[in-house]
C-alpha cells in the first residue's frame, strides 16, 4: 500500500440533481486538507482517505429541491467505534461510526436546501477511513415515543413525548374531543425529531381510565399512542426502577415480598442528589441485596458503595467475583441467571455482572457494561436466555454491541441510563435504532 500526504485542496461540486436515485462521490474527489490518500484494492475506485486526529474532508452538493436525505458513507473504524464530527451547512452534528475492520454504510437522514449544500466530516476521536458518499432521497418514517403513557392524578406532572416529525409542526394534541395545551421544541442532535411537552394541567379534571392520545402534524400526518390515567401509583408484584442518574447506573427492584434489591448506585454526586432522597422517599431503609456490577465511578460511585453501605442497611452484598457464569438461583419468587462474570472478561467492562431474572414469565435482563464480545459468548452459551421483554442496555449503548444478540432478544423496551453523548454513538444510533428497533418492526 502507498501513501501519499496531501495538503493541497480539491474542489469538487455536484451538478448533477438526485432526482431521488442514490448518487456516489468518492472521497478522494472531495476538498480535504492534511488527511492521507492510500490505495486499497477493496475500497471504491482503488484508493480512500484517512482521517487521523486533524483535517477535514468535505464535499458540496448542488440539490434540486430541499427535502430529507440519506446520508450513507463507506468507512472502516478499526479497535473501536469512532465519534466525529459532522458539520451540515455549517452546523455541527456529532455522530458515531461503529468499529469495523471491513468496508461498512454508516446511515442517517438529514435535511438538505434546494442549492448548494455543503457537507464535512471532520475528526473528534478521529483515526477514521472513508471511501466514498452516497445521497438518495429520504422517506420520512413518522413516530412517536413511547406509544404508552401513564399520568398519576396524586403525583401531576408534565408528560414528554419525542416525535420523529421530520420538522413538519405539531398542529394539535387531541383526546376525543379535548385539545390539549402543549409546548414543542427541538430535540438535541436530531433535525427530525421534536420534543412534545404536555403540561401536567391538560389531565388534572380527567377520570382515570386508558385513552387514546391523537397528534395531528400541519402536513396531516397522524400519530397515535395510549396515556392511562390513575389517582396514584398502582405496585404490581415486581416493581422495577430505573431513575435518571446522567452517564451511570442505579437500579432498584422491589421484589415480589417486597424484599428490595439495588444494582449499582451511579457516580458520587448524581447518589447524592437523586438515588439516595428516591430510595428514602419511598420508604425504604434497608437493602436487603446491594449488587456492585462492576467497579467503575458511573456503577460503584467511586467509594465501592461504601455510602450507600453506610446509609442502608445492607443484608446481603455481591459483586461480579460473588457468582460463576451460568449460575441460576431464586430469590422471593424471582428466577435469577448470571449471564457473564468477572471470569468472562479482561477488563471492569468485559467483566462486569450480567444477569436476566424472570418473573411468571416477565424477563428483565441487565447488560452491565459488557460489550458485543460477551453478547456473542451469552448468545453461543446461553441462546434460551437470551430473549427478554426489557434490557438495561450495556454500557449504556456507548460501547460495542451485536445486533443478532439484540435482534434475538426482541425486547420492548430498552433502558438506556445515559448522557446525550448516545447520540453520537453507533451502537444507539446504528446498531440499536436502524439495524435492530427497525428491522424487528419491520419483520
Amino acid at each position: 500500500m502507498r501513501k501519499l500526504f496531501l495538503s493541497i485542496l480539491s474542489i469538487l461540486i455536484f451538478t448533477s440533481p438526485l432526482r431521488g436515485q442514490i448518487y456516489k462521490q468518492e472521497a478522494e474527489a472531495a476538498l480535504f486538507d492534511s488527511l492521507l490518500l492510500l490505495h486499497d484494492s477493496d475500497a471504491s475506485e482503488g484508493r480512500f482517505v484517512r482521517m487521523e486526529q486533524s483535517g477535514s474532508l468535505k464535499w458540496i452538493a448542488s440539490m434540486d429541491e430541499e427535502g430529507w436525505y440519506k446520508i450513507n458513507i463507506n468507512y472502516r473504524a478499526f479497535n473501536g467505534e469512532k465519534e466525529e464530527y459532522l458539520i451540515k451547512n455549517g452546523t455541527q452534528i456529532p455522530v458515531g461510526f461503529g468499529i469495523a475492520d471491513d468496508w461498512s454504510i454508516f446511515h442517517k437522514d438529514i435535511y438538505l436546501n434546494k442549492g448548494e449544500n455543503s457537507l464535512e466530516i471532520r475528526p473528534s476521536w478521529g483515526y477514521l477511513d472513508i471511501d466514498y458518499l452516497c445521497l438518495e432521497k429520504a422517506l420520512p418514517d413518522y413516530s412517536l415515543t413511547p406509544q404508552y403513557n401513564n399520568y398519576y392524578l396524586d403525583f401531576p406532572r408534565d408528560l414528554l413525548v419525542k416525535l420523529d416529525n421530520f420538522k413538519s409542526p405539531v398542529a394539535a394534541v387531541m383526546i376525543k374531543e379535548k385539545r390539549l395545551k402543549f409546548i414543542q421544541e427541538e430535540y438535541p442532535f436530531d433535525e427530525k425529531s421534536a420534543k412534545l411537552i404536555l403540561p401536567g394541567i391538560n389531565f388534572a379534571d380527567m377520570e382515570p381510565g386508558t385513552y387514546t392520545m391523537t397528534i395531528l402534524l400541519e402536513n396531516g400526518i397522524k400519530l397515535q399512542g395510549n396515556l392511562t390515567i390513575r389517582a396514584h401509583p398502582e405496585h404490581d408484584a415486581l416493581t422495577i426502577i430505573a431513575p435518571y442518574v446522567d452517564h451511570g447506573s442505579a437500579v432498584l427492584i422491589i421484589l415480589p415480598d417486597k424484599r428490595t434489591m439495588l444494582v449499582d448506585c451511579a457516580k458520587d454526586y448524581i447518589r447524592d442528589k437523586t438515588l439516595i432522597p428516591l430510595i428514602q422517599q419511598i420508604g425504604i431503609d434497608t437493602l436487603d441485596y446491594f449488587i456492585l456490577t462492576h467497579y467503575h465511578e458511573d456503577h460503584d460511585s467511586g467509594d465501592r458503595g461504601e455510602k450507600i453501605k453506610q446509609l442502608f442497611h445492607v443484608r446481603e452484598f455481591f459483586d461480579y467475583q460473588s457468582f460463576r457464569t451460568g449460575q441460576s438461583f431464586e430469590k422471593s419468587g424471582v428466577n435469577f441467571k448470571i449471564l457473564n462474570t468477572y471470569a468472562d472478561g479482561e477488563d471492569e467492562n468485559t467483566r462486569s455482572l450480567a444477569f436476566k431474572m424472570e418473573f411468571k414469565g416477565f424477563v428483565y435482563s441487565h447488560g452491565a457494561d459488557i460489550y458485543d464480545t460477551n453478547q456473542i459468548k451469552i448468545r453461543n452459551r446461553f441462546p434460551d436466555d437470551v430473549a427478554a421483554d426489557v434490557y438495561n442496555a450495556n454500557h449504556h449503548f456507548h460501547g460495542s454491541v451485536d445486533v443478532p444478540y439484540l435482534r434475538e432478544m426482541r425486547p420492548d423496551v430498552v433502558v438506556i441510563q445515559a448522557q446525550e453523548a448516545i447520540y453520537a454513538r453507533s451502537a444507539y444510533w446504528e446498531k440499536y435504532l436502524l439495524d435492530t428497533r427497525d428491522y424487528l418492526q419491520k419483520h
